[in-house]
C-alpha cells in the first residue's frame, strides 16, 4: 500500500541518520538513552556534535516504566517534518546533509547509501577517520560530495557511477595509493580537489576526460612522472589548475594554451625542466603563474609580456638565463614579481619602471645582472620589497629610490656599487617601524 511504502521509506531514512549520528559521536553506546540525563535532557558532556538541534530527537527517551520508547517517524518526529540542523528535504525525502564543522568523530557508515535521493553530502572540517566506503559509488544521485579536512585513510574508491557529481573535495586527508583511473568516468565533474594527501603514482590520462572541470587541485601529494600526452587539450573550461609540491618531472607541455580560460596555474615545487613554452602567451586571462622551485631553464619567452592580466608571477629558484625580457614592462597589473635565484644576465630593463605603483614586491637577487640600477625603478612608488643583492651591479645608488616611501626591505649588498648612499635612502631607514627592516 502507498501509505505503508511511504512509512517504510521514512523508517529507512531515519535509520540512516540514526547510524550516522551514533557512529560520529565521541561517546559510543549501544543504549541510545544513555546519552540523556536523568531528567530526560540531552547530556552535553557526552561528546555529541557541536550542533544537535533536531538530532537530539534521535536520543530515545524512557517512559514511566523506565523502558526505552521507539518513536515512529510521524510528523512530529520525522526528520523531514521538523528542523534537523544540516538536513534539507524535498517531497518528504532527504536531499542534503550539510554537517560542516560540527565535531563529527568516527567513521563514515555505509548505511548512508540508503539515502537514495541524496544530492549534497558535506562533512568537511570534522574528524572523520577510516576509509571512504566503497558503497559511496552507489549514491548515484549525488551532485556534491565534500569531505575535505578530515582524517580519512586508505585509498580512493571507485566513484565512476556518480555521473551526476559536479563537486568532489577529498582534500587535506591522509588518503594514499594511486588516483583511480575510473575517476575519469565522473563526466559532469566541475571541481575536483585531491590536494594534501599521500597519493602516489602518475596522473592518470583518463582524468583528461573530465572536460567540464573548472578547478583541479592535485598539489601537495607524492605524484610522479610526466603529464600525460595531450593532458590539457580538453580542459577548455579550466580556471584554476594546481599540481604544486609533487615529484612531477618532464617539461611544461606546449599545448597548455588549450586552457584558454585559465586564471591560476600552480606548478611550483616540482622537478619540471626545460623552457617555458612560448604558447604561455595565449593564456590571456592568466593572473597567477607559480613556476618557482623547479629546474626550468632557457630564456624567458617574450610572450610573457602578453599576459596583461597578470598579478602574481613567481619564477624564482630555477635556471633561467640571459636577459630579462623588456616585455615584462607591459604587465601593468603586476603586484609580485619574483625572479631571484636564477642565472639572468645583462642589465635590469628600464621598462620595469612601467609596472607602476601596483607592484609591491620585486626580487631579482642572486642572478648575474650587470650595469647600473635604472632610475626608472623610482616610478615603482608602491614597492615594499626590492631585492637586487648578490648580482654584479655597478655605479651608484639612485637617489630616486628614497622617494619610495612604502619600502621596508631594500637589499643591495653583494654588488659592485660605489659612491655614497643618498640621504633620501638613509631617511627611509629612519622612517620605518621598528618591526620592519630595511637593509642595504
Amino acid at each position: 500500500q502507498p501509505e505503508a511504502q511511504a512509512m517504510q521509506e521514512r523508517l529507512i531514512q531515519q535509520y540512516c541518520l540514526l547510524v550516522l549520528f551514533y557512529t560520529t559521536t565521541v561517546t559510543r553506546t549501544t543504549i541510545c538513552y544513555d546519552l540523556r540525563t536523568a531528567d530526560g535532557d540531552v547530556d552535553s558532556g557526552t561528546g555529541l556534535w557541536d550542533n544537535v538541534n533536531g538530532w537530539d530527537q534521535l536520543l530515545l527517551p524512557r517512559d514511566s516504566s523506565n523502558e526505552m520508547q521507539v518513536p515512529i517517524p510521524e510528523d512530529d518526529f520525522w526528520v523531514c517534518g521538523s528542523v534537523y540542523w544540516g538536513v534539507t528535504c524535498q517531497d518528504d525525502t532527504v536531499t542534503e546533509l550539510a554537517l560542516k564543522k560540527n565535531g563529527l568523530v568516527g567513521t563514515l557508515p555505509s548505511e548512508l547509501t540508503s539515502l537514495t535521493q541524496l544530492e549534497i553530502l558535506n562533512l568537511s572540517d570534522n574528524n572523520i577517520t577510516g576509509s571512504i566506503p566503497d558503497t559511496i559509488n552507489q549514491m548515484t544521485t549525488l551532485m556534491e560530495f565534500k569531505i575535505e579536512r578530515n582524517a580519512l585513510t586508505g585509498s580512493i574508491p571507485r566513484l565512476d557511477r556518480l555521473t551526476k557529481l559536479k563537486i568532489l573535495y577529498l582534500d587535506e586527508n591522509n588518503l594514499s595509493g594511486s588516483i583511480p583511473t575510473e575517476m575519469g568516468g565522473i563526466i559532469n565533474l566541475e571541481a575536483l580537489g585531491l590536494y594534501q594527501n599521500q597519493l602516489t603514482g602518475q596522473i592518470p590520462y583518463q582524468l583528461s576526460q573530465l572536460t567540464l572541470l573548472k578547478t583541479f587541485y592535485l598539489d601537495s601529494n607524492k605524484l610522479s612522472g610526466t603529464f600525460p600526452v595531450d593532458f590539457f587539450v580538453d580542459f577548455q573550461q579550466m580556471i584554476d589548475f594546481r599540481a604544486r609540491s609533487n615529484d612531477l618531472t618532464g617539461t611544461i607541455p606546449s599545448y597548455i594554451n588549450f586552457m584558454t580560460e585559465l586564471q591560476i596555474l600552480y606548478l611550483d615545487n616540482c622537478d619540471l625542466s626545460g623552457p617555458i613554452p612560448t604558447e604561455i602567451g595565449d593564456l590571456a586571462y592568466l593572473n597567477e603563474l607559480h613556476l618557482h622551485q623547479n629546474s626550468l631553464s632557457g630564456t624567458l619567452p617574450t610572450q610573457v609580456g602578453l599576459l596583461s592580466n597578470m598579478n602574481i608571477l613567481y619564477l624564482d629558484n630555477n635556471q633561467f638565463r640571459r636577459q630579462i625580457p623588456t616585455e615584462i614592462g607591459y604587465l601593468t597589473q603586476l603586484k609580485d614579481l619574483l625572479l631571484h635565484r636564477n642565472e639572468f644576465s645583462g642589465s635590469i630593463p628600464n621598462e620595469l619602471g612601467s609596472l607602476g605603483p601596483s607592484l609591491t614586491e620585486l626580487q631579482m637577487n642572486a642572478n648575474r645582472l650587470k650595469g647600473t640600477i635604472p632610475e626608472e625603478l623610482g616610478l615603482l612608488t608602491g614597492l615594499r620589497v626590492l631585492r637586487l643583492d648578490d648580482n654584479k651591479l655597478s655605479g651608484t645608488v639612485p637617489d630616486v629610490l628614497g622617494g619610495i616611501t612604502t619600502m621596508n626591505v631594500l637589499r643591495l649588498f653583494g654588488n659592485q656599487l660605489t659612491g655614497t648612499v643618498p640621504d633620501s635612502v638613509c631617511n627611509l631607514v629612519s622612517s620605518q617601524d621598528e618591526e620592519e627592516t630595511l637593509t642595504e
